[in-house]
């Protein structure tokens, strides 16, 4: 009898019948072939963690989607323990690609499902992607065998224009009179100085969605911690589980926005003091943290001011191109924001670097060469300065690389003086950055969560 996933435990997981829709898009997406890999990335006596892509089926030549989870062997059959998958629907552990995935392991043998490592993993989307591209390719619709060919005949421009023109005035609403116009949101909340929010741009949506793809991300999904009670969801419920397309949008734009939806999570700037905390007082600790005292000085007032002048000048100088946006929040883990001073992106937008940028007040009356020699955060390694792995700023631009998934950082020190700079390469490392956010995770589900129920 061969091991497999049974397909009563399929649809008792799923929580559908042969009619639920998530049965039967999981169906066709299995059957369109849209399940490149699927196989084990670990296997215990009686578990196994399954790791598998899924093709999007609206972004057929994009990344795709990543699905990961865990059967357990219990009682002569295999129960699902948790799954999840970098689409928007995926932290739920039952949308589409999960379901394809799961009906997958119920037709074939768990026994012949390959061994997958991170190579494979890299490597098997480099490998299909062409195939994806020339099976998919779009092609205009008049070289489409089902259209009839034209027949030569051509109206004037003039004539061509009024049609237009006629077809937008009568239908104001429509697509095409919207694009003309340009999109704009109308039902966007305001705030008391009734600042406006604006649409969302391209660079946004491709933020996030390369965000999702984070291994690591998916991993600290998966290192499961207990609420301590039930205050504690509804709390987390109402301030973290929002709409992270929004977060994004209107934290760029509003500064009290940003505040507000970074109160409650851990930030960039303040997961270095959550992992090295050692003392038991979490009360007080816990109400500073959530509870921070606003305060403006010369020397943050400084980097405020300068920043946006050294990003401008770096781009200027290395041709790179740099996209800003608000308060960046982990689809698997909403307690997570990260606030980039940029992103480097690639021709098509995707990106490819994170930048942090540290304007010194002692920069805005001595050069960086004398500068530099005295900042406490770098260290000089073979006559090369690096920045210090114990300090803040280190597990700063771990947690932003963590996050936005890339693999290296542009740390830029910037002197105002004289308008020079030094610029610093800062790769991700995985297993420190793991180190901290699985650390760091435990602590505030465990030790600080709960303070804010009582307060």
């Amino acid at each position: 009898m061969e091991n497999r996933f049974s397909i009563c435990d399929y649809l008792l997981y799923i929580k559908g019948t042969d009619n639920s829709r998530v049965v039967y898009e999981g169906e066709h997406v299995l059957n369109a072939g849209h399940i490149i890999l699927c196989g084990v990335t670990n296997k215990e006596e009686n578990r196994l963690t399954l790791y598998a892509l899924c093709l999007q089926t609206s972004a057929l030549q994009s990344a795709p989607h990543k699905i990961e989870g865990t059967l357990v062997h219990d009682d002569e059959k295999w129960v699902v323990e948790k799954f999840a998958c970098s689409c928007k629907a995926g932290q739920s552990g039952r949308c589409k690609h999960i379901s394809a995935v799961l009906l997958q392991c119920s037709r074939t043998s768990l026994d012949k499902l390959e061994a997958v490592s991170q190579t494979d993993i890299k490597c098997t989307w480099s490998a299909q992607k062409g195939k994806t591209q020339d099976k998919y390719r779009a092609i205009p619709v008049k070289e489409m065998p089902c259209i009839k060919q034209s027949d030569g005949m051509k109206l004037d421009e003039a004539i061509l224009m009024g049609i237009h023109d006629n077809l937008v005035s009568k239908l104001p609403n429509s697509a095409l009179a919207l694009h003309k116009a340009g999109r704009r949101c109308t039902n966007l909340s305001t705030f008391e100085n009734e600042e406006v929010f604006t649409p969302y741009d391209e660079h946004d949506v491709v933020i996030l969605n390369h965000a999702t793809q984070s291994i690591l991300m998916m991993e600290l999904y998966h290192f499961h911690v207990n609420f301590i009670g039930s205050c504690c969801k509804e709390l987390f419920d109402k301030h973290l589980l929002k709409d992270i397309d929004e977060i994004l949008l209107k934290t760029k734009q509003s500064k009290e926005f940003w505040n507000i939806e970074r109160k409650f999570r851990v930030t960039g700037s303040r997961i270095y003091e959550l992992y090295t905390y050692k003392s038991d007082d979490w009360q007080k600790k816990a109400n500073r943290y959530f509870n921070p005292i606003s305060f403006m000085n010369k020397f943050t007032k400084h980097g405020i001011e300068q920043k946006p002048v050294a990003r401008q000048i770096f781009m200027d100088a290395t041709g790179l191109k740099v996209v800003e946006c608000g308060l960046v929040v982990s689809h698997f883990n909403s307690w997570l924001g990260y606030s980039p001073d940029g992103i480097i992106v690639d021709q098509d937008g995707n990106p490819k670097e994170l930048i942090e940028i540290k304007c010194p007040f002692a920069g805005a009356t001595e050069t960086i060469g004398s500068v530099v020699p005295k900042l406490k955060y770098l260290q000089l390694e073979d006559n090369i300065y690096e920045l210090k792995k114990k300090h803040k700023y280190f597990a700063q631009v771990q947690l932003g690389m963590a996050m936005l998934n890339v693999f290296n950082c542009k740390f830029i020190i910037y002197c105002s003086f004289d308008k020079s700079m030094l610029i610093l390469d800062v790769p991700y490392n995985y297993d420190f950055s793991k180190t901290l956010l699985f650390n760091v995770k435990g602590k505030y589900f465990k030790k600080m969560l709960h303070v804010m129920c009582n307060t």
